[in-house]
């Protein structure tokens, strides 16, 4: 199982909002999101989804085949806890409203 932190999540966010370089932080942003959406919204197996990104560093791109069984993916048990709407947004507004975090000071 995969389990993912909000707080560590937020963390990561906070520190690539506080890169000075816009081009930089919008780079960041754009790989923190895409490897979220990984995790969380797999849209293939994680072995030939990774397989794959990785070998963009090189030439060679034999065609992947998914693992069978040995993901989350595959063996179809991928998915996230269930949770209520509003206790996330209760959460996500603690942090970002009335928490040590103002959304407007991730923005410089």
């Amino acid at each position: 199982h995969l389990h993912l932190s909000i707080d560590g999540f937020v963390q990561l966010f906070v520190q690539t909002m506080s890169t000075e370089s816009k081009t930089e932080r919008k780079l960041l942003l754009d790989d923190l999101m895409e490897t979220l959406n990984f995790l969380v919204l797999p849209a293939d197996c994680y072995h030939t989804t990774l397989e794959t990104k990785l070998e963009e560093l090189h030439t060679t791109k034999d065609p992947k085949q998914p693992c069978g069984d040995s993901c989350s993916f595959c063996n179809a048990s991928h998915g996230t806890d269930p949770f209520e709407k509003t206790d996330l947004v209760t959460v996500l507004n603690v942090i970002f409203h009335n928490g040590p975090i103002q959304l407007m000071q991730l923005y410089k």
